[in-house]
């Protein structure tokens, strides 16, 4: 009986780590600290997680790309209109990244950054209301593209009853995986503008 008694121990054991290993070293996880992060005003575990330049310089080529695919057509005049706001955005681009970095960052110094329009300075604390639209969530799943890189599929519910699926690319570093990328933000930001 003693000997069932530490089989049943083992097993026991062995369900549970295999269940923590899962959970603590899995996107999951990462997510789940972001969200504290964020919850905590905690920058340092903020950044740990998530590689604001990557996740911005996506973010920025995503308007680009969406701004000028919008503009599409055999017009000449809506072509060079399109090739203008391209040629706009790229030149911008480094300035509009410092801005949003600054901008995303600033939430966590509890300060309004200085560059921003005053016409935005009362809405400018998104995060909290990302936050309060995320309260209901769902991880769809979980694909790994390779060992080190994996797409998690989001799912939010927003207060109006509609849903939206986001994407999150994670890259792992060492024993942990960092958000570089959310592929489908422009998009999710403007379905929520409509």
């Amino acid at each position: 009986m003693n000997h069932y008694k530490k089989l049943a121990f083992i097993v026991i054991f062995l369900l549970i780590a295999s269940f923590s290993f899962y959970f603590f070293y899995s996107p999951r996880f990462s997510i789940y600290l972001i969200q504290e992060s964020i919850t905590k005003k905690d920058k340092e575990a903020f950044l740990k997680y998530v590689d604001v330049d990557l996740l911005l310089e996506n973010f920025v080529q995503q308007i680009i790309l969406k701004e000028v695919e919008l503009k599409k057509s055999e017009n000449p005049i809506q072509k060079f209109k399109s090739y203008i706001k391209k040629e706009i955005l790229e030149n911008i681009q480094p300035t509009l990244k410092n801005f949003l970095k600054e901008s995303l960052l600033a939430y966590f110094d509890h300060s309004i950054p200085e560059k921003l329009p005053s016409f935005y300075r009362k809405e400018w604390d998104v995060i909290p209301t990302l936050i309060y639209i995320n309260t209901q969530y769902k991880i769809k799943k979980i694909e790994y593209e390779n060992p080190h890189t994996a797409i998690v599929e989001y799912k939010i519910f927003l207060k109006d009853q509609t849903t939206y699926n986001l994407k999150l690319k994670f890259e792992r570093k060492n024993f942990y995986w960092k958000l570089i990328a959310i592929p489908n933000l422009y998009d999710f930001i403007l379905k929520l503008n409509e």
